[in-house]
């Protein structure tokens, strides 16, 4: 069998659909506390299944910040159209296509964006040395928008001075918000992996306070290799902001707000031609069923099934079979809906933390 139409092109870990999805009307955000009960698709459930209580107050935080609605219902249903796919070199091998929303406060498309930009950073660092460096803010009570430009345009400034211009060519930067340990102020933070020659740290320090007037903490680390340096990169893709945001809502809610149409990674210097999301073929692959229809046919007996799902679910395969006896089995009899038509992110297999 073959992908379906709707799955256009890859990029990387994610398949994408040139067609959007149609819009549907608008609903509560109870059923994000449902488990699949009040209408929420039953893979969106899946999904999220691994940080549903944070989902919630993103949900809930995008509302009250007066976000999009086309935003605010893609991430409802982030995860509501997944497929089982088979891989043509080996048919043991099964992943999961799923629509992601692709907001940046969305846990499980942040991981496969940070497998991605990963994968890509990883080809195009090869065996060239790089270095880790940290560049930090002293803690203000100043609202989050203003530090985020702050810390924009000191980094800007940087690569302007001669000592960054001279040692540095090229590397990507990534945002980390993190509240201060009082939670009263805000820590954002770059986590930068750069290319070049031997950066003095104590020259760093004091360049650095004479660009932010007030900040001198910076750190410069030499990675062991370059798996360890693909590691630093994957972590912080997939974290732009820290636990501590989930603790107040009003919090949570200025971070939304600060971030909208903002850059939380950025490339610079000879690296600005690296393509962090580059699109690869869609040939390894092709397309099996839904993951309900594969659970559906588990739950009523298919060894074969019942296989695939463990292999593509883990340890929530038999809770995941649950849910469908009891929704859509009753069902079973009504007309399937039609191929839909979503943006799709081909999963690796299943981690202890989300649902895929």
């Amino acid at each position: 069998m073959q992908l379906p139409t709707a799955l256009a092109y890859w990029e990387n870990d994610r398949i994408h659909s040139e067609a959007p999805t149609e819009p549907v009307a608008a609903t509560q955000l109870d059923p994000l506390e449902s488990g699949g009960t009040s209408g929420e698709p039953l893979a969106t459930t899946f999904r999220h299944s691994g940080w549903s209580a944070q989902r919630r107050k993103v949900a809930h935080a995008l509302t009250q910040t007066n976000q999009t609605w086309s935003r605010q219902e893609a991430f409802r249903t982030c995860g509501g159209n997944c497929f089982v796919l088979r891989s043509k070199s080996n048919p043991e091998d099964f992943r999961l296509a799923a629509s992601g929303c692709h907001d940046r406060f969305c846990l499980p498309c942040a991981q496969a964006r940070s497998r991605t930009i990963a994968a890509n950073v990883a080809a195009y660092l090869k065996d060239r040395r790089a270095r880790f460096v940290t560049l930090t803010l002293k803690h203000t009570n100043r609202p989050l928008r203003m530090e985020l430009d702050r810390l924009y345009a000191a980094f800007k400034a940087l690569r302007k001075a001669p000592l960054w211009k001279r040692t540095q060519t090229g590397g990507v930067a990534f945002l980390e918000l993190k509240r201060s340990r009082d939670r009263l102020s805000w820590h954002p933070h770059l986590h930068i992996l750069t290319q070049g020659k031997f950066l003095d740290v104590q020259k760093l320090a004091l360049l650095w306070k004479s660009i932010t007037k007030d900040s001198h903490i910076v750190d410069v680390r030499l990675p062991r290799d370059s798996a360890q340096a693909i590691a630093y990169v994957t972590k912080y893709a997939s974290k732009p902001f820290d636990p501590s945001l989930f603790d107040n809502q009003t919090t949570l809610e200025e971070a939304i707000e600060a971030l909208n149409h903002r850059r939380m990674a950025l490339t610079f210097g000879n690296w600005k031609g690296l393509q962090m999301t580059e699109k690869p073929s869609e040939d390894a692959w092709e397309f099996l069923d839904t993951l309900e229809g594969i659970a559906m046919r588990a739950q009523l007996g298919d060894s074969a099934a019942l296989k695939i799902l463990q292999k593509v679910a883990g340890d929530r395969a038999t809770w995941f079979m649950e849910l469908v006896a009891k929704q859509i089995v009753p069902r079973m009899n009504t007309a399937r809906p039609p191929t839909p038509t979503p943006q799709m992110y081909l999963e690796l297999p299943p981690t202890p933390c989300t649902g895929y």
